[in-house]
């Protein structure tokens, strides 16, 4: 799978370069989001906007990732194309991840709970 990774503020964006997320990608996709993780990202935002298609081996990878990150850290998603956003609401998972319009939304979403987590508060923002 290809994924571009770039960083805005203490914010990892990783943009998916495929099409399609199924099983071929799903191992991969989990593997670098967790290395992304420990190398000190912890908030992170997914970049669907090439992304036309999604299996349940990819949605399963999201899940396993988002519950890597769980309390200390925040996986969110952003361009959802409009199979891939129908897939998100059927399977309830637009209720699991925050979904943001686009990456600069999303960024500004993440870069805003560093500074509540830094005053103390655990509330994260509702969409």
């Amino acid at each position: 799978m290809l994924l571009h990774k770039e960083h805005r503020g203490g914010v990892a964006v990783l943009l998916l370069r495929t099409n399609r997320l199924t099983v071929e990608d799903a191992a991969d996709l989990k593997s670098r989001l967790a290395a992304c993780f420990a190398a000190g990202h912890k908030l992170q935002v997914l970049d669907f906007t090439a992304v036309q298609f999604v299996d349940s081996s990819g949605l399963g990878a999201l899940i396993s990732s988002l519950k890597l990150v769980s309390t200390e850290g925040e996986i969110a998603v952003c361009s959802l194309q409009g199979p891939v956003r129908s897939l998100f609401k059927l399977t309830r998972m637009d209720r699991v991840f925050r979904i943001f319009e686009n990456a600069d939304d999303a960024v500004a979403a993440l870069e805003g709970l560093t500074g509540k987590q830094e005053a103390g508060s655990n509330d994260a923002p509702q969409d």
